[in-house]
């Protein structure tokens, strides 16, 4: 990806501070033991560092106070993507497990063929409120073609005056999404890392947790990013307009999460229900193998 994008895009590295603190003992080729004290030994570490794994990309080294770590949550490694002005743009999940090196090259792509800026994202296509709370759904392309990645961005919104905990059963959300259209032709979205991929590159993209319950404060949003790739449903599966609607039924008594959170003391209740998204269109193409 670096050489694909480094004549467009500045790369940096952020040292920001040593995982295993441990391993440096007496006898370590650098001279610093333990936890460096001053930002001259982060200096020496950081410099056997590039020179031991030959980067190219230029490093950078956090201070002694650890603000770049802290204001990113940074550690163990995480990428974030800002535009000409500084702006984040995207900020992936935290590495090395939730990594989704697809996703960053989409943002890369999108950057450069806009001259270094990203448009803003398209509104959400919005269902109903449901006892407070409320799902859009975004497809990002929102024109693939079939086998391509795509990235169903998910935004649940508390519309109450109080928090609300919620449940996203990960491991059933994308599967239990359908691409239809007016002929009832479906698609399906195969979930990365399943076990059904054909390569490895989906592993990358595995949900890290799964029906984790998240707290989500009056007004405010939770967005969550489910990746794939889209697969026909049966032979007889098209190309064309589809449209895909997610739904969430969080059920009592159905999710082990339940009892736990019941037993944690939180003083926001937990949402339950079925929600829907509205209805979004995607335009959907041949695979590129199959012309």
């Amino acid at each position: 990806m670096y050489v694909s994008y480094k004549d467009q895009v500045e790369f940096i590295i952020v040292y920001v501070r040593e995982a295993h603190p441990e391993m440096l003992r007496e006898a370590h080729p650098t001279g610093v033991v333990g936890r460096p004290k001053d930002i001259q030994q982060r200096v020496i570490l950081a410099t056997e560092c590039v020179t031991k794994f030959q980067f190219t990309i230029p490093m950078v080294i956090d201070g002694m106070n650890g603000q770049v770590n802290e204001d990113y949550k940074a550690a163990p490694v995480r990428v974030a993507i800002t535009d000409l002005e500084g702006k984040i743009v995207y900020y992936a999940g935290q590495g090395p497990r939730d990594f989704r090196l697809s996703a960053v090259e989409r943002v890369l792509k999108r950057l450069v063929a806009n001259q270094g800026r990203v448009p803003a994202p398209p509104e959400p296509t919005w269902g109903s409120p449901e006892k407070g709370l409320r799902c859009g759904i975004v497809f990002d392309p929102p024109a693939p073609r079939i086998d391509d990645d795509v990235v169903v961005r998910l935004q649940f919104q508390n519309v109450t005056k109080n928090s609300l905990g919620v449940i996203l059963p990960t491991e059933n959300l994308l599967q239990s999404m359908v691409l239809t259209d007016d002929r009832e032709h479906r698609l399906m979205i195969r979930p990365a890392g399943s076990e059904s991929s054909q390569s490895k590159r989906y592993q990358e993209n595995a949900p890290r947790q799964r029906n984790q319950v998240y707290e989500i404060k009056p007004g405010d949003s939770l967005f969550y990013d489910l990746y794939g790739n889209v697969i026909p449903a049966a032979e007889s599966s098209p190309a064309g307009n589809y449209h895909i609607q997610c739904s969430l039924t969080v059920a009592s008594g159905t999710v082990p999460q339940l009892a736990r959170f019941k037993n944690a003391g939180h003083r926001f209740p937990l949402w339950t229900g079925q929600v829907k998204s509205g209805a979004t269109l995607v335009k959907v193409g041949e695979s590129l193998a199959g012309r």
